[in-house]
């Protein structure tokens, strides 16, 4: 399982590598990554072409990547909307003064002036 993990991850590293390359324009390293890349796919084929059951073994684990991905972004989403409504509700508790005073300050600008009896 390791060996077929790693077989499978080390191009995605190879093409994130070429993205960071890319956009700090270290055009230099983008040779290296090109062919690291190449070679990281050219095995991936090679060795998927000789095992038959890989290819079962590949769909499945895509599958599940997928729907971890979808089940951790539900949770972040729920939870994330459920944190801004908790926020929003103490913010409005917060600015909700019991008197208020409004007027012009001697500058022209408008003020408001909070008190407790």
């Amino acid at each position: 399982m390791v060996f077929w993990g790693v077989i499978y991850v080390t191009p995605v590293v190879w093409a994130l590598l070429f993205i960071v390359g890319f956009f700090r324009l270290h055009f230099g390293w983008l040779i290296v990554v090109v062919v690291a890349l190449t070679l990281s796919f050219s095995n991936v084929y090679g060795y998927w072409k000789c095992s038959s059951d890989q290819k079962l073994k590949l769909s499945q684990m895509i599958s599940a990547g997928a729907q971890m991905g979808m089940t951790s972004a539900m949770e972040h989403d729920v939870l994330g909307r459920m944190s801004r409504a908790m926020a929003a509700t103490a913010q409005q508790q917060q600015s909700q003064p019991q008197n208020t005073t409004t007027g012009l300050h001697t500058s022209g600008r408008p003020f408001v002036s909070t008190y407790t009896r």
